[in-house]
């Protein structure tokens, strides 16, 4: 397959952050309380409206809007009893100009929390760093004072639910963070992190599924202990001893494709059985300041839920199941392997965010499940529509009455993917990084190292890099090590075959990979992959049938890959067939609407006939 270096295809884009002073935040016997620190003055301030009249803090920062105790040097590290190193942190960076700000922060933290543990540190600082230049990322649906109010009342409380978080600071200005990571002594996360070249896709699902596949468990959040004993009285009036199916619903005025089918969830709270279930609904933060829809009249809303991260969190902690479609809020959940939950209509044709390919580079397969491995967190790839929620729900009580809620064995039926093909999806999604850790961990465990030393060999060609050569001399490297060691094995797998077969073809070993395909195709006639692949090298050669014909058989077996239509729609160029290729170019976009391949020939296209009616 081509590769496109560089080509993002989540859609997410960059933020920017103007902010006028610095908040430097720790624990104390206050929870509702907040210090913020002026030159050598500690002031203490109540969390509300007026203490923030404009931005992020109530009072001027001094000295480049900065204050921090400064990190343990490795010098004068010390090891505790349960040898750990006490005198540093880990500074967890949380760069506003490659990361947005979302409920997504928790899968940063997340990874953060568990670099902190591989270091054997004790704790770990969040730094928020703004962004260069007036504002947010001009495409972003929220204005600014809606950013500044996320920082304060999402992405802080966010940090906290991880217990081994001991500060959070929010900084002014970008260049203030220059101290920071000089005094951090390389105990920073992202790794490689530099101001001037932020870490992209640390926000994303896509590390924590590579770290599942890796074996690894990273560190969980947990709700505090005060926000867990309100959600409990709160419960205890009102569910008496029933079971609480939580209901979070997506009620937003931007993107709103994505929003719950209120009406179908409002029947299915009513049609739960009084005596054995409560349901309580959790409504949108921005929604729930404003009228009450009539189909949710006569439900329990819970409102505090909706404003407070630390009650939402304990409320999905408490509860017997979690429902929603996929909004931000059960990025919560997925991190929790103490909650259940069911989340539905993933796969929306009309949101960018929420195509195959974008999916897919967030290391989920179309129609499969999350890589934990609880039986009870179960995505649904259908619409949330009243029987839908209705089959589902019933089909999870039934699994949970019978297997202990405790067990993190997979569902009956749905196998854990295999790392070394979620590895070449993350590869050809261009998720390099954690598509790296994944190979790299088969390697350490001598798993299918001719197949992960192929891997690589793809991987830094398709990786940009400053020196040409250099990644050339890598790729060179790790393709003949994968050739030594593939020598001796006789039946690969299929995925070691495609790593094989693919490796074999970006080395100009034509007709080595088409062998392999047919071998593969031999066995499974409507292998997606083969059959693009071979189509391609159909193609290429100028067999323009055979191509047509094999990467039509693609599409039709993986209807969800960008590139095969893209050179379905190449072929039928070749073909003669412009009109049939401009709609699978459009198909390419429809997956992938980041595919700049098929973007250009399209925009080639239309001026071409722009150009032919000007003449006529």
């Amino acid at each position: 397959m081509e590769s496109r270096p560089g080509l993002r295809p989540t859609g997410l884009a960059r933020f920017a952050l103007p902010l006028p002073f610095a908040a430097s935040v720790a624990p104390g016997s206050d929870p509702a309380g907040l210090k913020i620190h002026f030159a050598c003055v500690t002031l203490k301030v109540s969390l509300s409206h007026h203490a923030f009249p404009r931005g992020f803090g109530a009072v001027p920062a001094t000295k480049g809007g900065l204050h921090h105790s400064k990190m343990g040097s490795s010098q004068d590290q010390s090891l505790n009893a349960e040898g750990r190193r006490t005198g540093q942190a880990l500074l967890a960076v949380y760069d506003l100009s490659a990361a947005p700000v979302s409920f997504d922060c928790a899968f940063f933290l997340a990874l953060a929390d568990l670099h902190r543990r591989r270091l054997g540190l004790a704790s770990m600082h969040v730094l928020f760093v703004p962004a260069p230049g007036e504002g947010f990322w001009d495409h972003e649906a929220l204005d600014i004072d809606d950013r500044r109010w996320r920082i304060r009342n999402l992405l802080t409380p966010l940090c906290w639910l991880w217990p081994s978080c001991r500060g959070v600071t929010v900084l002014p200005k970008r260049e203030d963070a220059r101290p920071w990571l000089r005094d951090a002594d390389r105990a920073v996360f992202p790794v490689g992190y530099r101001l001037a070249r932020p870490v992209p896709d640390t926000f994303m699902w896509t590390g924590i599924a590579a770290e599942h596949a890796c074996g690894e468990m990273p560190p969980t959040w947990q709700a505090p202990p005060s926000a867990r004993a309100l959600v409990r009285r709160w419960l205890s009036t009102h569910a008496l001893g029933r079971r609480v199916v939580v209901i979070t619903l997506r009620e937003a005025g931007y993107y709103s494709e994505i929003n719950s089918n209120i009406d179908a969830w409002a029947a299915f709270a009513r049609s739960l059985d009084p005596q054995l279930y409560l349901s309580v609904i959790v409504r949108d933060t921005t929604a729930s300041f404003g009228p009450l829809p009539p189909a949710l009249q006569g439900l329990l809303i819970f409102p505090e839920a909706s404003l407070n991260v630390e009650i939402r969190a304990a409320l999905y902690e408490e509860c017997f199941l979690g429902m929603s479609v996929g909004n931000g809020p059960m990025n919560l959940q997925w991190l929790n392997p103490q909650c259940r939950f069911i989340i539905f209509r993933l796969l929306i044709e009309e949101n960018f965010r929420s195509r195959p390919t974008p999916l897919r580079s967030m290391g989920l397969e179309i129609g499969g499940q999350l890589s934990t491995g609880s039986p009870f967190h179960r995505l649904v790839w259908e619409d949330d529509r009243s029987d839908v929620i209705k089959r589902e729900f019933d089909r999870m009580v039934a699994e949970i009455d019978h297997q202990a809620p405790t067990t993190s064995e997979p569902l009956p039926g749905i196998a854990r993917e295999p790392a070394l093909r979620l590895a070449r999806r993350l590869r050809e999604t261009h998720r390099m990084a954690a598509a790296r850790r994944i190979y790299r961990h088969l390697l350490a465990t001598r798993q299918n190292r001719a197949a992960a030393h192929y891997g690589l060999s793809m991987l830094y060609l398709a990786t940009p890099h400053r020196f040409r050569y250099w990644r050339y001399l890598k790729s060179l490297y790790h393709y003949v090590r994968g050739r030594l060691l593939g020598s001796g094995f006789r039946q690969p797998g299929v995925d070691e075959a495609l790593e094989t077969a693919e490796a074999r073809q970006r080395w100009r070993n034509i007709g080595a990979a088409e062998r392999i395909y047919r071998a593969i195709l031999s066995q499974d006639g409507m292998q997606a992959t083969a059959l693009h692949r071979l189509g391609v090298i159909a193609l290429r050669r100028g067999a323009t049938d055979e191509a047509i014909n094999l990467l039509n058989r693609a599409v039709t077996s993986d209807p969800f890959t960008a590139d095969a239509y893209y050179h379905l729609a190449e072929a039928l160029i070749v073909a003669g067939r412009p009109q049939d290729a401009a709609r699978h170019y459009r198909l390419a976009l429809n997956q992938d609407p980041s595919h700049i391949l098929a973007r250009a020939r399209l925009d080639a296209m239309a001026a071409s006939a722009e150009q032919k009616d000007a003449v006529a």
